[in-house]
């Protein structure tokens, strides 16, 4: 079963390659579809509360050009350092991993950490940027979020619970978090 063929002017797919090309682009699809709306719980009893869903969008230093821009487009970020999460599977790197691989690159990650004032501070440094939402930026530090050219996708935060009967401190837990929420 060959799949690409190759010779002194290249290397070309065969049609079976492109059958297969055409199927994993297709299954990346679905993946991404499937990733961005359908949480991965393995159980059917269970009842879901959206609290928030916000955009991603690219953390940057204040005084980085970047921040002037309404929107950033990745590929002009090829060569900046990353911050990522200390766990691949995070949403954000996932997120970022996959937008940047499909425009032709693999960001340079600068470190990996789930400290927020770390992030912060590294990025309003200039060190690196990072994926984050508007609710998450803190206005403390010298950075701006702006949305990309790229959709990232959104992050959702929801309140999770069996559909089966729970403790009453589930229900008030659930009561108490809406309430917060705008």
């Amino acid at each position: 079963m060959q799949l690409v063929e190759r010779d002194r002017r290249g290397a070309r797919l065969t049609p079976l390659g492109a059958v297969f090309t055409v199927e994993a682009e297709d299954i990346l699809v679905r993946l991404d579809r499937a990733e961005r709306h359908d949480p991965a719980f393995a159980t059917a009893d269970l009842e879901f509360n959206l609290l928030l869903e916000a955009d991603f969008q690219v953390l940057v230093a204040r005084d980085s050009p970047y921040a002037a821009y309404k929107q950033i487009d990745l590929p002009d970020l090829v060569d900046a350092d990353w911050i990522c999460s200390r766990d691949e599977n995070e949403t954000s790197d996932r997120v970022l991993h996959r937008a940047c691989h499909l425009i032709g690159f693999d960001p340079k990650v600068l470190m990996r950490t789930d400290d927020l004032n770390m992030i912060h501070g590294l990025v309003a440094e200039g060190l690196a940027c990072t994926l984050t939402t508007r609710a998450a930026v803190d206005t403390r530090f010298a950075v701006e979020a702006r949305p990309a050219v790229q959709d990232l996708g959104l992050r959702r935060t929801s309140y999770v619970r069996r559909s089966t009967l729970v403790p009453k401190a589930v229900d008030e837990l659930q009561r108490i978090l809406v309430g917060l929420l705008p």
